[in-house]
């Protein structure tokens, strides 16, 4: 996995993401981050040493290594962040979109549109399940299966599956999931 690092001074500037208040966050800071033109979001982890932060090494490393076998709706980590040679965290390409908890939660949106969105969730796991059959990659599951983990593109309505830094994937340990 490739790195950016970035200087004190530059990671001090970054302004953190505004997530909705339904969107639960319990293990980073999230910021607004442009890297070479490109719009990122950058995950701050709280956790970095110990076992916790190697898992999470190891499973960023596990995505970025058989990225070839998952759906082009993964958002799958791209570049690991350093501070003064330090590890703290990783990028992810941004996406321009509506927080599935925001569309489930909202009073405007058609109940059809929301059965819709939950009906894609089901391709996508459908998707996995054929993925741990038909490829090299037996092991791989969603495990923080919920619906704030999921953003449906402005552009496409395309439902873009993100946090995947806590899925369960080759021999790494399983992180804590939201419910």
């Amino acid at each position: 996995m490739k790195i950016i690092s970035l200087s004190k001074k530059k990671f001090q500037e970054l302004k953190e993401l505004k997530l909705s208040r339904e969107i639960h966050n319990t293990e980073a800071k999230i910021f607004d981050f442009d890297y070479r033109g490109n719009k990122k979001i950058l995950k701050t982890l709280y956790t970095l040493n110990g076992h916790t932060f190697a898992n999470k090494l190891y499973t960023l490393e596990m995505l970025d290594s058989n990225k070839e076998y998952l759906p082009s709706n993964f958002y799958i980590p791209d570049y690991l962040c350093t501070v003064d040679s330090k590890v703290i965290g990783f990028t992810v390409p941004k996406i321009e979109g509506i927080n599935l908890t925001d569309i489930l939660k909202s009073k405007q949106i058609d109940y059809k549109e929301q059965i819709y969105y939950l009906k894609k969730i089901g391709e996508i796991l459908i998707q996995l399940h054929n993925i741990r059959k038909y490829t090299n990659l037996k092991d791989i599951y969603i495990n923080d299966l919920h619906d704030s983990n999921f953003i449906v593109d402005n552009n496409n309505r395309e439902l873009k599956v993100i946090d995947l830094d806590s899925c369960k994937i080759c021999s790494n340990e399983p992180f804590p999931a939201d419910f």
